[in-house]
């Protein structure tokens, strides 16, 4: 038992947090797709999530707090990024205001 003070567990060392969007959006890659519209912080621009988050499978109006982290790729093909981003762990699901 600790004596007080603070009861959030370390964060993984190389790990983050990010907001994942409660829908996908067109795109467009190599050829259109879908992809996922994440921000890491409440204050940050949404950016599109290409290739994913490994592990993570999103639901359609379900709004997502995720915690990650960034993998390298060695020797990537060319067309490809030379990281991944792998999920940690699910910190919160919501359900999309509609």
């Amino acid at each position: 038992p600790s004596a007080g003070g603070s009861t959030t567990p370390a964060v993984p060392e190389g790990t983050y947090e990010i907001e994942v969007d409660a829908h996908m959006v067109d795109c467009q890659g190599e050829a259109p797709q879908k992809c996922l519209r994440i921000r890491k912080g409440p204050q940050a621009q949404w950016e599109l999530e290409y290739s994913g988050i490994e592990g993570f499978t999103h639901k359609d109006g379900v709004r997502y707090r995720l915690r990650v982290r960034d993998e390298k790729v060695p020797n990537p093909p060319a067309d490809a990024p030379n990281a991944r981003t792998i999920l940690v762990e699910v910190l919160e699901q919501t359900p999309a205001k509609p």
